[in-house]
């Protein structure tokens, strides 16, 4: 049975009707441009070129298994080419170390991992109370004296 789903296109701001066949050839393109082009840097690159738009887009791979598998295949490519570009210094890794997450999975695990040690780090420093109480010295002792006479155990 063939599902029909309609979106508005963004190159002609007309409702389109599409279905499962259209769904399976944008999956197909979507893997080509990710593996082929060099540019392709963004997902949204490649749905927005093709006149979709984010909500669409995102509907169809949750309830597209091939869409959903596609897509997942050209992050990790969109991230294999963001990675080794910072690494060769083509691009700012500050900016691409800052999205890596998004791209592949073990960077995603890396950042949770990190998050995880800074929340546990910060609840123990949380936990940690340290009260220092100074007394206030009303004298004429100069601190060398104060020291002295601590040292010789008298007040």
């Amino acid at each position: 049975m063939k599902k029909f789903d309609v979106y508005r296109s963004l190159h002609t701001l007309h409702d389109t009707t599409v279905n499962d066949s259209f769904k399976d050839q944008l999956a197909h393109d979507l893997f080509v441009w990710a593996r082929d082009d060099d540019e392709a840097f963004k997902m949204s690159q490649f749905y927005l070129s093709k006149g979709i738009n984010n909500r669409d887009f995102g509907r169809w791979c949750e309830s597209h298994d091939n869409l959903r598998f596609a897509k997942e295949a050209a992050l990790e490519l969109i991230g294999n080419r963001r990675e080794i570009g910072g690494l060769k210094k083509k691009f700012d890794s500050s900016i691409v170390l800052t999205s890596m997450a998004k791209y592949d999975p073990e960077w995603k695990a890396l950042a949770e991992w990190r998050a995880r040690l800074k929340a546990e780090y910060e609840q123990k420093k949380a936990e940690t109370n340290l009260n220092v109480t100074m007394e206030n010295y009303q004298s004429q002792e100069t601190p060398e004296q104060v020291a002295r006479r601590s040292r010789n155990g008298t007040k």
